[in-house]
C-alpha cells in the first residue's frame, strides 16, 4: 500500500482543514487503551500494529518519550516531490459504540529546523464495522506545526451513528515540492468513550464548533 494516500493531497481529498484547538478537561476519566501497540517500545510492536509501513516510515529504537533506551517510537520522514502529500500510518481498527465520544491523542517530536515547512495530522477515521468496513465519511483531523520538542497532539469527536469502527491516523505533510520533513510519534491513545459529565458537555460544544465549520 502506497504511503501517499490514494496519491492525492491532503486539501483535495478532504478539503481545507478545520483548525480546531480541543480543550482537554483535567478531570475527563481515560478508559483503557483500545489501540495495540501503542507505545513503539519494538519494531515488531511497529510492524504487526500499524499498517502502510514503508521505505519512508521506520521504527526508531532509543528515541522515547520516557526516555527509555530500550524502547522508541514511530520515525516518518516526508520525502514527497509534490507539495501538499502526506506520509502516514494507521492503527488497527478497533469497535467503537455509535454515538459515544471519543478521545484520541499521540506524543510527537518535530525536529528543529526542518529542511521543508508543513505539519502533522493526527485523525480519527470511522469506519461502519472492522476489519475495513466502509468509512462514514465523517473523519476528523487535528493540526500542529510544534518543532522542537516533545509535544501533545489530541482531540474527540462522537462516534457517528452508522461507525461501529475506527482506526487512529498519523501523518507529515510537507508543503514545499524539495527538501525533506520528520517526525517522531509516541504513546498514541484512542481510549473508550470518556466518562466525567463536565467533560461531555465540553466536547460536544467543541464538536459542534467543528462541524459548523466544515460545513
Amino acid at each position: 500500500m502506497p504511503d501517499a494516500i490514494d496519491g492525492r493531497s491532503w486539501a483535495s481529498r478532504w478539503g481545507p482543514l478545520p483548525l480546531v484547538v480541543f480543550a482537554l478537561v483535567a478531570t475527563a476519566a481515560r478508559a483503557q487503551n483500545l489501540l495495540p501497540f501503542p507505545s513503539f517500545d519494538s519494531s515488531a510492536d511497529f510492524t504487526n500494529g500499524w499498517s502502510n509501513i514503508s521505505q519512508n516510515t521506520f521504527w526508531f529504537g532509543g528515541l522515547d518519550l520516557e526516555g527509555n533506551p530500550s524502547s522508541g517510537s514511530l520515525e516518518i520522514v516526508n520525502r514527497e516531490t509534490s507539495a501538499g502529500i502526506g506520509i502516514g500510518v494507521f492503527s488497527a481498527c478497533v469497535t467503537v459504540v455509535p454515538g459515544d465520544l471519543y478521545w484520541f491523542s499521540v506524543w510527537q517530536l518535530t525536529p528543529s529546523p526542518q529542511p521543508a515547512s508543513g505539519n502533522t495530522l493526527l485523525g480519527i477515521e470511522w469506519r461502519q464495522s472492522c476489519p475495513a468496513g466502509p468509512f462514514t465519511g465523517s473523519d476528523l483531523y487535528v493540526s500542529s506545526t510544534a518543532e522542537g520538542a516533545w509535544t501533545h497532539s489530541s482531540g474527540v469527536d462522537q462516534a457517528p451513528l452508522t461507525a461501529h469502527g475506527a482506526r487512529l491516523a498519523m501523518d507529515v505533510v510537507k508543503q514545499p515540492a524539495g527538501d525533506t520533513r520528520t517526525t517522531y510519534f509516541d504513546e498514541a491513545y484512542l481510549p473508550e468513550p470518556a466518562t466525567d459529565a463536565g467533560a461531555l458537555v465540553v466536547t460536544a460544544t467543541l464538536i459542534a464548533i467543528a462541524r459548523r465549520r466544515r460545513v
